[in-house]
């Protein structure tokens, strides 16, 4: 059972193991929507609703990520050599 457990605790914002199954799950369906609307979008790129939709979606699934406070240390990491700087403020 701790190995389920153990990673949705680790993060500065823990959850339980059934939220994190849900969040990352939904994350995941959205995540597979999202790229296939891109690919669509590739081959018909005059669909209005469709020309901004992937990256839209991308940078709000973003913000919600670094909204929820869970991922900051591993956010500071991966952008640390690019020169690219995240303030989080949680107030």
């Amino acid at each position: 059972m701790k190995f389920f457990k153990k990673h949705p605790a680790e993060t500065q914002n823990p959850q339980t193991y059934l939220i994190h199954f849900k969040v990352a799950v939904k994350s995941s369906l959205l995540l597979i929507w999202i790229g296939i609307i891109g690919i669509i979008h590739a081959f018909l790129p005059g669909i209005k609703w469709m020309q901004f939709y992937t990256s839209t979606r991308i940078m709000r699934g973003f913000i919600k990520l670094v909204e929820s406070g869970r991922h900051i240390s591993e956010l500071e990491i991966e952008f640390k050599n690019k020169n690219i700087h995240i303030i989080y403020d949680k107030n």
